[in-house]
């Protein structure tokens, strides 16, 4: 969308994409205009402002805990999304949104459909200018080791999917929901400062009776009537850019509250959807502290996160959670493709031995023709069940092609 409009190559804006370079991170941050751009400095065509993407995917999965192995596998149309109006409205408002549907549901999502999307101002030049939004906008947008969006097909495990875990699931992860609310940022140069106030995460349960969070809070999504009162969240975040090619140092603060069943009084069932009536809901006040790199040498990027948390425990008391990862990826080929590694550690509640986690994850990411993106991924996770269980291990492959127009 962006390359029709400028008539750009890729690697303007991406080391290797979705990665993020320096012109992308302050293209992005300005309202997806260039510096200095002024609506009616290019021609406007319908097909420059609307973007669509198709995730087909196919994931072949073997866990193993003793003498127990369970093999998957699975093919489906992952996701489909569209990108609507994204660019300069006006010389100091500009807009967003992005529609996105997955025909299954899916562990990594927020429901099935998902909108997000926000009204920007921006006040300033190009050196120094003021940020400011409202809606439902992306969980987080950094660069290099802070990036929300990666070259491979999973986020590090302290950024999605993995959660903090005492004697029962906590949900939050600081990538993982989009959540109603308002940002104020201010650049200067190669400097952000950004702070942002959300509504907080929720939890309903699904079809099967499970307890399922989701971030906005809108009329058409119910939450059970005891976890509707998480937020007000507030997330701070420090950028300082040290080099074009993604070379960063960040530190992010994230503060929140929400509202949980103690699952460690729901009666014991054989099956049906639980009855949570029965159980109290507890307030979980929580926090994210993390510390992002990255750091390019020539054709190579490397990148670290080190994130500690702390939760509430639904009896009475506190515990914290610690994990951290480290990626290398190189640039190959065609300046936007890549081959990369990343090693993952985990532990969800420090309180506890041996409940840790650990996983080593190898991809390729390919480019063809600027529109097709092929992105095999392996990887190996080992989770400890604690003193005398055997360790559970997952092998994994997925194969996700990316479609966009």
């Amino acid at each position: 969308m962006f390359a029709r409009r400028y008539s750009l190559p890729c690697s303007t804006c991406h080391t290797s994409p979705p990665r993020l370079n320096e012109t992308g991170y302050q293209f992005r941050a300005a309202g997806f205009r260039m510096p200095s751009e002024e609506p009616g400095d290019t021609k406007v065509r319908l097909a420059d402002y609307v973007g669509f993407r198709l995730q087909p995917r196919y994931d072949l999965t073997r866990s193993r805990q003793g003498s127990n192995v369970e093999t998957k596998q699975d093919a489906r149309l992952f996701a489909a999304e569209g990108y609507f109006l994204y660019g300069p409205l006006s010389k100091n408002f500009s807009s967003n949104v992005k529609l996105t549907v997955w025909p299954e549901e899916s562990g990594e999502t927020e429901l099935t459909e998902r909108v997000e999307g926000t009204i920007r101002f921006k006040y300033g030049n190009d050196d120094s200018f003021l940020d400011l939004r409202a809606g439902v906008p992306h969980p987080h947008e950094g660069i290099g080791g802070s990036e929300s969006y990666v070259a491979s097909d999973t986020r590090p495990f302290i950024q999605e999917l993995r959660t903090a875990n005492f004697n029962q699931d906590t949900f939050f992860t600081t990538f993982g929901f989009h959540q109603a609310g308002g940002l104020a940022a201010y650049y200067y140069k190669r400097t952000t400062v950004r702070a942002q106030v959300t509504t907080g995460i929720r939890v309903r349960l699904d079809k099967e009776g499970r307890l399922e969070p989701f971030g906005r809070k809108d009329p058409l999504t119910m939450a059970l009537p005891q976890g509707d009162r998480g937020g007000p969240d507030f997330n701070l975040f420090f950028n300082q850019i040290l080099h074009h090619q993604a070379g960063n140092v960040s530190v992010q603060y994230y503060n929140g509250r929400s509202f949980l069943p103690r699952l460690d009084l729901l009666p014991q069932t054989a099956g049906g959807i639980p009855d949570l009536s029965t159980v109290p809901f507890f307030k979980n006040n929580f926090d994210r502290l993390a510390f992002y790199a990255g750091y390019p040498v020539k054709r190579f990027n490397f990148l670290y996160g080190l994130q500690r948390g702390g939760d509430t425990i639904g009896f009475g008391g506190r515990f914290s959670s610690l994990g951290q990862f480290a990626e290398a990826m190189v640039r190959v080929v065609n300046d936007i493709s890549a081959i990369g590694a990343r090693y993952d550690w985990f532990d969800p509640a420090r309180n506890k031995i041996e409940n840790d986690m650990a996983g080593l994850t190898a991809y390729v990411n390919v480019w063809l023709h600027n529109e097709l993106r092929v992105t095999p991924e392996f990887q190996y996770i080992v989770m400890k069940n604690g003193p005398g269980q055997p360790n559970s291990v997952d092998t994994r492959f997925q194969l996700r092609l990316y479609w966009v127009r």
